[in-house]
């Protein structure tokens, strides 16, 4: 029994002699680095104190200046807590238990209030940066580094290299920008975090929010939020020492320095135009010159068009999954061909494979002098399964205003009719050399429409060197009657005038004998008319030829079901829903 409580009190002198020594030692490096700072003037501090048993260290009115910088630091008070590891490790007998590649926590966490910094350059520009307070959790350095700042070493940019942080938080900063000659600029900040700055140079997150910058007398830019995550700040190192903005594309896309880009509640604001945005958002893909998602929310913006009139646009939400980058070389590549062949170089220029995976937008508004024209849903999927492509899309409620369409060079009238809503969905299959495209389109109060037919072409989207297998159904709905109203008024007149105009198409047809019998049964009474064209031969398609089309023609077949009114009838039941 004695044994042991003299082992207990022995153990208990030798701890209490560690302790002593480490907060001696502790003391000891605090007051004479102080010292050393003051009598080297690198900085000055009114006064300072140390509490041993919390470990904290407190500085009253900082002043670093900076002179390679023109530049000085100050801070109203400092606040800080030495880590125990490095409180151990401030005796160099520990030295053996730290190891040049290892990292020493210094700073379990510390905090400045009323910090700010001022920079006068040789032109006579200011800058003043405030930050009201500033929070930190987790200051670490390299085993080594500990070493040299120890032994003296004032090498501030090879420290900083070498920080890591578990946290970090700024409250009230302020950036303020006053050159000599240029307008002044201002930057506010309501409050900035950063989440794990590790010793590889990586930033776990960065957050902004309440962001403003503001120049003179100018609306503000201002952000709601911004927020990074996965940030390689060494990334934008390499960027920043590229001056060729197509080295910095390649660059960028290649190695993307974030894993995610977001804002919130934009307010960007372009000299007499403005532009608003709930929400912006890029984050990248595992694989390079890719990104996982790019989208924008609730948009507004506010231009002028060619004519100088006012232009709203707005839409709710656009967005794009795994979406493929081009090079820049790709990209010069298309500035500088001439259609048709910008497609097919664009699509040479990347992987045989979905270029994106979803696209949509919603909720779609443009509008211009009192016209508007509005989208509900533009939907588009593209998938990929071994050598079979297939891109699907929808769109719902397209909505064209009438007032357009009489406004237009060639005006059209529809009488009865307040706005055109179009509605369409379709779907392409793509297997390696053909496309087989498929789908309804309709448009209220006048018809809708059925199609298939095959394209061949190289890739899913062209260009198209062949057609065949078309197939097309139109069903009336409204549609004859508005044709007819646009050659005359009046109902009977109307329907002779398209009779004639059958028999002249189909004059100019070579096989207008075999079709004029099924355009006359439609014209006559509306109803189903199927256009298609026979044989299993490719058509050759040559936009740069228009003789291709004689082909199409010549094996054009046309059929026709009648409806159950004769035009006149229904040119009359239009006019009368007019209120003619």
């Amino acid at each position: 029994m004695k044994r042991a409580i003299t082992f207990l009190l022995v153990l208990l002198l030798v701890a209490g002699g560690l302790c002593y020594a480490v907060d001696t030692a502790i003391r000891t490096l605090l007051a004479n680095g102080v010292q050393k700072i003051q009598d080297q003037k690198d900085a000055s501090i009114a006064s300072w104190e140390y509490d041993s048993f919390s470990r904290r260290l407190v500085l009253h009115d900082v002043r670093y200046p900076l002179p390679e910088k023109d530049a000085t630091v100050t801070a109203r008070e400092v606040q800080a807590t030495v880590s125990l590891r490095a409180a151990l490790h401030s005796l160099s007998a520990l030295d053996f238990l730290l190891s040049p590649q290892s990292y020493l926590t210094l700073l379990d966490d510390w905090q400045g209030t009323e910090l700010s910094c001022e920079q006068t350059s040789s032109e006579g520009d200011r800058a003043l940066l405030t930050i009201g307070r500033v929070e930190g959790d987790g200051l670490a350095i390299s085993g080594e580094q500990f070493k040299k700042i120890r032994s003296g070493s004032r090498d501030l940019q090879e420290t900083l290299t070498q920080l890591a942080v578990r946290s970090l938080l700024l409250e009230k900063t302020e950036l303020n920008l006053i050159p000599q000659d240029k307008p002044d600029l201002k930057l506010t900040l309501d409050k900035g975090t950063l989440e794990k700055w590790d010793t590889q140079g990586r930033i776990g997150s960065i957050r902004l929010e309440k962001c403003a910058l503001l120049k003179d007398d100018e609306p503000p830019l201002q952000l709601g939020s911004l927020t990074v995550t996965g940030l390689m700040p060494r990334t934008l190192e390499k960027l920043g020492g590229l001056e060729d903005a197509a080295q910095i594309w390649d660059a960028l896309i290649e190695d993307i320095p974030f894993t995610l880009l977001a804002m919130t509640d934009a307010d960007l604001p372009f000299s007499h135009e403005t532009c608003r945005l709930g929400g912006f958002e890029i984050a990248r893909a595992e694989k390079a010159r890719s990104l996982k998602q790019i989208s924008l929310r609730k948009l507004q913006l506010n231009v002028a068009d060619a004519g100088g009139a006012p232009l709203d646009m707005r839409f709710d939400e656009f967005s794009v999954q795994d979406l493929a980058l081009p090079e820049s070389k790709l990209i010069e590549k298309l500035r500088a061909v001439n259609d048709p062949y910008v497609l097919e170089l664009f699509l040479a220029g990347v992987a045989r494979e979905p270029i994106f995976s979803h696209a949509l937008i919603k909720s779609l508004n443009v509008s211009t002098n009192g016209i508007a024209v509005a989208m509900e849903l533009l939907d588009n999927t593209w998938t990929q399964d071994q050598g079979t492509q297939t891109l699907t899309s929808t769109m719902t409620n397209f909505l064209i205003p009438t007032t357009l369409l009489a406004a237009s060079p060639i005006p059209v009238k529809l009488p009865g009719l307040k706005e055109l809503r179009f509605n369409a969905s379709g779907t392409q299959t793509f297997t390696g050399e053909a496309s087989r495209l498929e789908g309804k389109f309709t448009a209220d109060s006048l018809c809708d429409v059925e199609y298939v037919y095959e394209m061949r072409g190289k890739s899913i989207l062209g260009p198209w060197t062949g057609l065949r297998h078309l197939d097309i159904r139109l069903t009336d709905k409204g549609l004859m009657p508005i044709v007819a109203l646009n050659v005359d008024q009046d109902p009977a007149v109307a329907q002779m005038s398209m009779d004639t105009l059958a028999q002249m198409l189909a004059a100019n047809l070579p096989n207008g004998a075999a079709v004029l019998p099924a355009l006359k049964t439609f014209i006559a009474t509306p109803g189903e008319l199927k256009i298609g064209i026979t044989g299993d031969d490719w058509i050759p398609v040559q936009p740069d030829n228009p003789l291709w089309l004689l082909q199409l023609v010549t094996r054009l077949q046309v059929e026709s079901t009648p409806g159950k009114s004769p035009l006149a009838d229904l040119v009359k039941a239009q006019l009368e829903k007019a209120g003619n």
